[in-house]
């Protein structure tokens, strides 16, 4: 995984600001102290509760892409131009133009 060079927070800072948090710190003094948002602070505190590996980066990869390409339709970009594919439903087989009457 591709992690940010100069994070603001570490695993081990994250960790120490879910503890300032349970010890009693307000959210608000801790993000002043630490150098971020009010909501950054409550983001590490919920997943905290999680366990320790959620203090973990995390990929900002999506987990699921529903308009993505399918497969038959890479399958179909992939052929030849002349070929026409199933899912186009011109019905010819050829890139010619059709016999003009």
């Amino acid at each position: 995984m591709d992690v940010h060079k100069n994070p603001r927070t570490t695993p081990h800072s994250r960790a120490l600001i879910a503890q300032r948090v349970a010890a009693g710190e307000r959210p608000a003094a801790v993000a002043r102290a630490v150098g971020v948002c009010n909501r950054t602070v409550h983001k590490w505190v919920a997943r905290a509760a999680e366990g320790p590996l959620a203090l973990e980066d995390r990929s900002c990869r999506p987990r699921h892409s529903p308009r993505a390409t399918t497969p038959k339709s890479i399958a179909c970009a992939a052929r030849p131009i002349e070929r026409v594919c199933e899912t186009s439903g011109a019905g010819r087989t050829s890139s010619r133009r059709p016999a003009t009457r």
